[in-house]
């Protein structure tokens, strides 16, 4: 089974052939997908993480409000390309309950082991650092 093979029977996520049989990595064509000039709340978005849950695309994304701040939002997509984004950061919280403090975050990624949905990210706490949040 080759990936293209794959994603489309498992994941069903978005997949578009290569422009040519000697291209390995590739552009897909219809990027950017969200136009920076009709967004209201947003500069600059960026380093998405996207995963299948029930039938719908949910993503993480790293989204720059107008003063050029980075923080985490969520999206959500019935077809991996035309995305609702909320306009609020992720609240993330500490095992007891706290609200996890952050200057920004950036670079996520989704992974999902054994059920649990796993974010990976970065933020700038004392110098840039990696953590790691859980659904």
């Amino acid at each position: 089974m080759t990936i293209k093979d794959y994603y489309k029977e498992n994941d069903k996520m978005v997949w578009e052939d290569a422009p040519n049989e000697n291209c390995y990595v590739w552009r897909y064509s219809k990027n950017p997908l969200f136009d920076m000039k009709k967004s209201e709340h947003f500069w600059h978005i960026c380093n998405s993480a996207a995963v299948m849950v029930n039938g719908e695309y949910v993503g993480v994304f790293r989204c720059e409000n107008k003063s050029g701040t980075p923080d985490l939002y969520v999206g959500r997509s019935l077809d991996g390309v035309n995305w609702d984004l909320q306009t609020k950061p992720i609240v993330f919280y500490n095992a007891d309950g706290s609200v996890f403090e952050k200057p920004y975050c950036y670079d996520p990624r989704l992974i999902k082991i054994e059920g649990v949905y796993y974010v990976v990210f970065c933020a700038d706490i004392e110098g840039p650092s990696i953590y790691i949040a859980k659904t």
